[in-house]
């Protein structure tokens, strides 16, 4: 309690549930893991317009990571094939 510690992020169109299975690894580490459905997917709000927000979406939620009280800034993304778009 009270330790910040580094980030690793996923951001996905397939829906949060498929990747909860993958927390472990990462938290067992002392990383904290963060899974967030990009735009109009899923559990996310708004409209899917593929490719439109996700550079402003993904600056948003780096941004919310860095300001929690359990996070030391340090933000890592884990991705696999076509979900690394939703990134950039």
């Amino acid at each position: 309690p009270g330790q910040k510690v580094p980030s690793i992020v996923i951001r996905t169109c397939y829906g949060k549930a498929r990747d909860i299975d993958r927390s472990w690894h990462w938290v067992t580490r002392g990383y904290a893991f963060v899974i967030q459905d990009v735009r109009g997917r899923s559990d996310s709000d708004g409209t899917l317009e593929a490719f439109q927000h996700e550079r402003e979406d993904a600056d948003d939620l780096f941004n919310w990571i860095a300001a929690q009280p359990w996070s030391d800034g340090n933000i890592g993304m884990c991705q696999r094939g076509q979900r690394r778009i939703a990134v950039l």
